[in-house]
């Protein structure tokens, strides 16, 4: 028997996640006490202290996990968890008579087997069609392809699709020109050119396999939970041959669940994303999830990789609700099928972890550092950090954004295609009652300053100052437009 459904608040949150941290931090102090003892009878030396801390960092992961495997399968003798969001009562109730949202399947390839990817659209399709709601659902194939074979095997395999289908104008395929920023880019590209076609995008890896019924399932959640802007569903390994892919299949299968469940034990309403196997709400994806390139090199620097981790970490932040469903079944994913290649996605997740170290900073509630990033031109990259601070004056009543002492700046870097620094910013917004209707002075400054790269110093300085002046006047026309349409919604809201 189920738990019955009950409405989340954030005394649950605190306590659950309270309980969790208590208990890892508690059994790694234990297991270092024990370790540190026996270090202790005859002294601790230099590489003995390394030890230790190598021990400490390894013991809280292993804690970690044990934790969250011992909740989960606590939760599962339980019948389940009465706070996860396959059970939670729903905050709102689709309008009858109303029209079905539209839905994004988008599948990001680049240099993919085409009949492998093929074969598991098809497949995805075919189920959507058996569950009488296809109709809300379209299909993008966004490729990144270079391989010319691959890339005309692609456009035929799509076409034979929508002939087979009969799904002219729903089955899609866009092939972009510049392959910028990898998949984070190709779906950046997606959302400002099409984004606003759709309400939730379901997006998939080139590996990914989904049940029609899970997708509907997805999408009805994400109405039933307006203050949802992410649903992960558990993705299983599948389709696996060589011995190491089956060993991995089988543990996944076997003790899968108790560790989903854990996570929605202590995660709650903060879950993560991983990129695949998911559906977003488009909206707020787009308004919170630009990515910038970071500055410097990697692996701290330059493209971020665990891009997935971040974007959750932005809409979190931004007010918005990330889940993670343990009730939904039928997703799928195939795994690396070697140890050298499972070693090689290993690495490229190291280096979203590091690239993490230098993007978590803190400050005060009404200070920021915000980006002023721009792709001029599809080729040109520009971008500017700032760091500012908001004053709110009531009396006039006026938005103040000041610049930010006492921060570190970025260190600025110039290439022949990019342009990295630190910049100044300082806006203030007025706002006048004219009768009914509201004025707004809106006033900004922004400044950068950084050093020309020698191919570009061949170019007289007067005519780079027009160029730049007239992109940046461009830009700033946008973000003033949003920025006073967005702070008019807040006042009357």
């Amino acid at each position: 028997m189920y738990p019955p459904a009950v409405a989340l608040t954030p005394g649950v949150i605190t306590a659950r996640r309270t309980l969790f941290f208590v208990l890892v931090v508690l059994t790694a102090f234990l297991a270092l006490a024990m370790i540190s003892s026996a270090f202790l009878q005859n002294g601790i030396t230099p590489t003995e202290l390394v030890l230790l801390i190598l021990y400490t960092l390894l013991i809280l992961w292993v804690s970690t996990s044990f934790w969250t495997a011992t909740l989960g399968f606590w939760v599962l003798l339980r019948g389940g968890d009465k706070y996860s969001i396959g059970r939670m009562p729903p905050t709102r109730t689709a309008a009858p008579g109303g029209p079905p949202p539209r839905t994004a399947l988008v599948m990001p390839i680049y240099n993919e087997d085409p009949s492998r990817v093929t074969a598991g659209l098809r497949a995805i399709w075919q189920s959507l069609q058996e569950t009488g709601r296809g109709e809300e659902f379209e299909m993008l194939i966004l490729s990144d392809t270079r391989d010319p074979d691959c890339w005309m095997q692609e456009e035929t395999n799509w076409y034979r699709m929508c002939v087979d289908f009969d799904a002219h104008g729903r089955i899609f395929y866009r092939n972009r020109e510049k392959n910028i920023a990898r998949k984070s880019g190709n779906l950046e590209d997606f959302c400002h050119r099409w984004g606003g076609r759709y309400r939730y995008m379901v997006v998939l890896d080139a590996d990914s396999l989904m049940a029609g019924d899970t997708l509907v399932k997805m999408v009805d959640m994400m109405e039933a939970h307006p203050g949802v802007a992410l649903i992960q569903s558990p993705p299983l390994p599948a389709n696996h041959k060589s011995l190491f892919s089956r060993i991995l299949q089988f543990a996944s299968n076997f003790y899968g669940d108790i560790f989903i469940w854990g996570i929605n034990y202590w995660q709650l309403s903060g879950s993560g994303y991983w990129g695949h196997n998911a559906i977003l709400r488009v909206a707020p994806f787009v308004q919170h999830c630009g990515l910038p390139k970071l500055p410097g090199k990697e692996p701290f620097g330059g493209e971020i990789f665990s891009h997935d981790t971040v974007e959750a970490a932005l809409l979190r932040q931004a007010g918005w609700a990330v889940w993670i469903a343990p009730e939904l079944k039928g997703s799928y994913e195939e795994l690396p099928p070697t140890l050298i290649d499972y070693a090689k996605r290993d690495r490229r997740w190291c280096q979203g972890n590091l690239q993490h170290l230098r993007m978590v900073k803190t400050y005060a509630p009404d200070q920021y550092r915000i980006l002023y990033s721009a792709a001029e031109g599809g080729i040109y990259h520009v971008a500017f950090y700032c760091d500012i601070q908001v004053q709110f004056d009531e009396i006039s009543p006026a938005i103040r954004v000041l610049p930010l002492a006492g921060i570190p700046p970025v260190s600025p870097k110039v290439t022949i295609n990019s342009m990295t620094g630190q910049g100044y910013y300082a806006s203030q917004s007025i706002f006048q009652p004219v009768g009914p209707n509201t004025n707004v002075k809106y006033e900004v400054e922004i400044q950068a300053e950084v050093s020309k790269r020698l191919e570009l110093r061949l170019i007289p300085d007067q005519v780079a100052k027009q160029v730049i002046e007239k992109l940046v006047k461009q830009r700033l026309q946008t973000i003033t437009d949003a920025f006073i349409e967005r702070t008019m919604e807040g006042i009357h809201q």
